[in-house]
């Protein structure tokens, strides 16, 4: 019981400084992109391209080591 509560609120926690560090990359983002006079458009698309590049390998790596783990567990 306290257990799951404790990550209950880890997770509640987690979430909160992830939105909040998005938000500031975004604003330093667009404000690093009007000094160089570059679009918020082409801001977003190079951003979101190298997010999802970044959020697919890590996602690929920590599943390539994750399911094996389990799967030695099980059996």
């Amino acid at each position: 019981m306290i257990v799951e509560l404790i990550l209950s609120v880890a997770l509640v926690i987690s979430l909160i400084i992830v939105i909040k560090s998005a938000n500031v990359f975004v604003d330093n983002l667009v404000e690093v992109g009007s000094v160089f006079g570059i679009s918020e458009t082409i801001l977003g698309v190079t951003a979101s391209a190298i997010g999802t590049v970044l959020g697919s390998n890590t996602f690929n790596i920590l599943i390539g080591i994750g399911v094996p783990a389990i799967i030695k567990t099980i059996s």
